[in-house]
């Protein structure tokens, strides 16, 4: 099925731009012909928090926040992050775990007062977070606390398709109809690189759930 992109704005930084555009295609190369519903939510806020992106599929979503850092990376859920010699930035936040944390329970506020069209209720604390770095890396998981692994993600752009195959929870079922509710409560539109025609397709709320 078609891969669906929302972005109501651009980024403020080339590399922002870029990546989302590179994730968007990297999405459509890989699941594009996969009976999947899945849309890729860029640029938008939350309970005030920025978000870089969300990606929705039928059994998950993942809060992604852009690195464009290279290199072997220490994690500290506390500290400072580091890509090789090279201190890596958390938004607002001291670091990348604490960032994008804090999104995640924001989209999840968010989320709590939707009426989800297929009646389900998915428990949106199995929400996970990936840090995406466009430049190739190395990363430890063992770094990762036990706590945190199962919902936490480091992964460069060249693992990033795998990775979200791999991510799933039995808590959260969606339908494409529950997909489309998502993007309408966030008063996402949809995105079309430039130079790229609409897929013609029927909208997500009228597909089969």
């Amino acid at each position: 099925m078609p891969i669906r992109a929302y972005r109501n704005q651009p980024y403020k930084t080339t590399h922002e731009n870029r990546i989302f555009d590179d994730l968007f295609r990297e999405l459509q190369r890989v699941f594009d012909h996969e009976e999947k519903d899945i849309a890729l939510l860029g640029n938008f806020y939350c309970s005030g928090a920025e978000i870089d992106a969300a990606i929705l599929m039928q059994d998950s979503i993942t809060v992604v926040d852009f690195k464009n850092y290279g290199g072997r990376i220490l994690f500290s859920e506390n500290g400072t992050w580091m890509a090789d010699e090279v201190k890596v930035q958390g938004g607002s936040k001291r670091n990348p775990y604490l960032q994008i944390r804090d999104n995640k329970f924001s989209l999840l506020d968010v989320l709590k007062g939707l009426n989800f069209p297929s009646g389900r209720s998915p428990e949106l604390g199995h929400i996970s977070g990936m840090a995406l770095f466009h430049q190739s890396i190395e990363f430890d998981e063992l770094q990762l606390p036990t706590s945190v692994k199962p919902w936490f993600h480091v992964v460069d752009f060249a693992n990033t398709a795998e990775r979200l195959s791999q991510i799933t929870s039995s808590k959260i079922d969606l339908t494409a109809k529950d997909i489309h509710a998502v993007v309408e409560h966030l008063n996402l539109d949809p995105y079309h690189p430039v130079g790229k025609k609409p897929s013609v397709a029927a909208p997500a709320g009228g597909e089969k759930s």
